[in-house]
């Protein structure tokens, strides 16, 4: 299964519905909608052990995980988790680094995996960040590919403001990312950027206050 448009806004939603950092007071920042959006999905309560929810994912179809989701406080817990060992590691994702490098300026916060991404919540600058890693689409040669395949995608939409949508979407060729600076009800916006085997990441702020230039900057502070 093949995300086009990777899971914004809703997956976002969902995670932020059961995903809380630690170190920052941002409830209101959440998505008005999150509570709705979390209705579609089947999440495993949060009081239960890592290693239960692992094992209760193992015995399950690839059908039945779709719309499931599982919360990990710390980068090991995840790297330990049946979505790394099993679900994910047969999408060729050899010699992938899952958990980008940071710098003193970014605090990494808890991570929710999907079976077919991930997402890894930060604090930078005192404001709520994340990523989204896309496990299903395969690999591009640069974001530049990203932005062909998006942009091509909704060229073909009939929707009435396709003119409108479209001026949203550009490709930074210095800095190799998609930006998209279109602001909706529950987003600013966000980059698209690939990692270091070419999979799609997703960069977006997940205060409202936040800028696409907050979020550039953010991306500098990562490295996959």
């Amino acid at each position: 299964m093949k995300t086009k448009h990777l899971l914004f806004p809703l997956l976002l939603s969902l995670a932020l519905c059961s995903c809380s950092t630690s170190d920052n007071d941002n409830s209101s920042s959440t998505p008005a909608d999150s509570s709705a959006n979390a209705s579609t999905a089947s999440s495993l309560s949060d009081s239960a052990p890592p290693q239960e929810q692992e094992e209760s994912s193992s015995s399950l179809s690839e059908e039945e995980l779709i719309n499931r989701s599982e919360n990990y406080d710390t980068a090991d817990e995840f790297l330990d988790s049946v979505y790394v060992t099993k679900f994910y590691k047969d999408r060729n994702a050899d010699g992938i680094n899952y958990i980008p490098e940071i710098d003193d300026q970014v605090k990494q916060n808890c991570i929710t995996a999907y079976y077919g991404c991930y997402y890894i919540y930060y604090t930078y600058n005192g404001k709520p960040m994340g990523i989204c890693v896309d496990m299903s689409s395969g690999a591009y040669d640069s974001a530049e590919k990203i932005y062909e395949e998006t942009y091509a995608r909704l060229s073909n939409t009939l929707s009435d403001d396709k003119e409108e949508l479209l001026s949203h979407y550009r490709y930074d060729a210095q800095n190799d990312m998609m930006i998209c600076d279109e602001k909706t009800d529950s987003s600013i916006g966000y980059i698209a950027v690939t990692n270091n085997i070419g999979f799609k990441v997703e960069i977006f702020a997940i205060d409202m206050d936040s800028t696409i230039d907050e979020i550039i900057d953010f991306s500098t502070h990562l490295k996959f």
